[in-house]
């Protein structure tokens, strides 16, 4: 009875093994990190095996220096531009002109010479010198009375040298507006492109660390 009953318990056990499937072993770490960096649809260019677009941080970076050089270089040598909002001197220089000004000896600042100068709120205004003071107000610097070529009447106060930026020597019409937007947009084309190199450099250091889990 007993050796019978052994018997059943053996067959049953064959019964239960073949019948069972057996549990699936889970994958390994390596296996799961593996698929994800060969799998293109979870994030394109996240753990894509593609190397970064250097090409286009390249491209970001020579605009931006070029931007930067037509910012500083003209002021390295003497210039400045900007562009005209009102139109008092319409006339010469209508609203909107891209106008192009060089650093300029206050000696040799003359009458009819349009100038642009710096106001006590920081703005800037050209207008033409009508007329030149000289030892300005006991002092031994100039001064210059400006007037917009519109305007009936001079400017309130008189110019002192060290106010001058310099004298405009040509301009552009309807320039001025471009360059406008264009100083405008300056700023954020540098956060574009900040932002472009963080989420590139990001997505490289996340695929490296993954491919040294790998080796491990």
């Amino acid at each position: 009875m007993i050796k019978t009953l052994e018997n059943f318990n053996i067959e049953f056990q064959k019964q239960y093994e073949l019948t069972t499937p057996k549990p699936k072993t889970l994958p390994s770490c390596q296996a799961v990190l593996k698929t994800l960096l060969q799998k293109p649809d979870l994030e394109p260019g996240l753990f894509s095996s593609d190397p970064p677009p250097r090409g286009l941080i390249v491209c970001l970076l020579f605009i931006l220096l070029i931007l930067i050089l037509s910012a500083l270089l003209p002021s390295l040598l003497g210039y400045s531009w900007f562009n005209v909002i009102s139109d008092s001197m319409d006339r010469e220089i209508p609203k909107g002109s891209f106008i192009i000004v060089k650093r300029t000896d206050s000696e040799l600042i003359c009458i009819g010479d349009n100038v642009t100068y710096k106001c006590k709120d920081g703005s800037t205004v050209t207008h033409k010198v009508i007329n030149i003071i000289e030892n300005c107000g006991g002092s031994s610097s100039r001064g210059f009375e400006t007037r917009g070529t519109e305007n009936s009447n001079s400017d309130t106060y008189i110019v002192l040298e060290e106010n001058v930026v310099g004298v405009v020597q040509t301009h552009i019409n309807g320039l001025g507006s471009f360059f406008a937007l264009l100083k405008q947009l300056f700023f954020l084309f540098i956060a574009a492109a900040a932002f472009t190199v963080f989420i590139v450099t990001r997505r490289t250091v996340r695929k490296k660390k993954l491919q040294q889990l790998i080796q491990f």
